[in-house]
């Protein structure tokens, strides 16, 4: 999973600070809706990427030991070109359950609206979830755009970047992962952003 956290951080500043391509996918995409309901946000606080984080029925969040929270974000920002260290303002990880066991991993990372208001950002973040051998495709959840990725080794994963957040959603099992995503995306949809 280390290679998706390392991926998707460079890759994303990278195409973002190059003005990376847009392609569109010609593979099929998929859509998927929930029935959350559409409340006011508060603007989103990007050294607060938490708050993001929002309930999903029938699983709790769990707090990623500290030692492996500390060396998560370690391994994020050594991933970073030197110019972009500071750029990640929050990291938010939490691991879910079900009834005792693991089921997903959710990571939430607020940047600087100076560096994801770069040209081709979502594209780079995006492209950083693939890896040699993966299948990525469009992600549709509701009026949202995302990508859904599945690994070699069976690793799933969603990706939404929307302003200066970026979402990710890593699990084995791809519609217990689409759930989860789908309604954190629900719950955000409606986010508002700081102005670069």
């Amino acid at each position: 999973m280390r290679r998706f956290f390392v991926l998707l951080v460079t890759l994303g500043f990278l195409a973002g600070a190059c003005g990376g391509g847009d392609e569109a996918s010609d593979e099929a995409s998929d859509t998927t809706s929930s029935s959350t309901t559409t409340t006011t946000l508060p603007p989103f606080d990007p050294a607060r990427p938490d708050t993001v984080l929002a309930p999903v029925g029938g699983y709790q969040y769990v707090d990623l030991p500290p030692a492996l929270f500390t060396q998560l974000n370690t391994e994020i920002r050594s991933g970073l070109p030197r110019d972009y260290k500071n750029a990640v303002k929050g990291v938010a990880a939490k691991s879910l359950t079900k009834d005792g066991q693991g089921a997903a991993v959710a990571l939430a990372f607020g940047f600087d609206p100076k560096v994801s208001a770069l040209p081709g950002f979502q594209a780079g973040v995006a492209e950083g979830f693939k890896d040699s051998g993966s299948r990525s495709e469009p992600l549709t959840v509701g009026s949202e755009q995302a990508t859904l990725t599945t690994d070699p080794d069976k690793t799933v994963a969603v990706a939404w970047v929307k302003g200066s957040l970026v979402l990710a959603v890593f699990g084995q099992d791809r519609p217990t992962v689409q759930t989860i995503a789908t309604t954190i995306i629900e719950a955000n949809k409606s986010l508002t952003f700081p102005v670069a």
